[in-house]
Parts: C-alpha cells; structure tokens; sequence
C-alpha cells in the first residue's frame, strides 16, 4: 500500500510530479547558472 511505500523513505511520503517539476525550473532558472553535469537524486532520502 501507499504508506508502507512512503514508510521505506526517509520524508515518509511520496513524491508527487511537482516535487520533480520543482527541482527543473529551479535547474532551468538563473540561479542554477553554475551548476552544471550534476546528477540529482530525487527519492525523498531513499538512499540515505
């Protein structure tokens, strides 16, 4: 079920398309200017 799946993370919740959507226009905007080749992990703390 959905909250034994949002429980594996460390946020404990799902991601949502915005949460995605955020992370590009933040990429896209002046302010990511200098970053550049990066890999970002979006998974609510997953991995940690």
């Amino acid at each position: 079920d959905e909250q034994a799946t949002a429980d594996l993370h460390a946020l404990k919740k799902l991601g949502t398309p915005e949460d995605i959507s955020n992370l590009m226009y933040f990429l896209s905007s002046e302010e990511a200017s200098w970053i550049t080749g990066e890999v970002v992990t979006i998974d609510g703390g997953y991995l940690l």
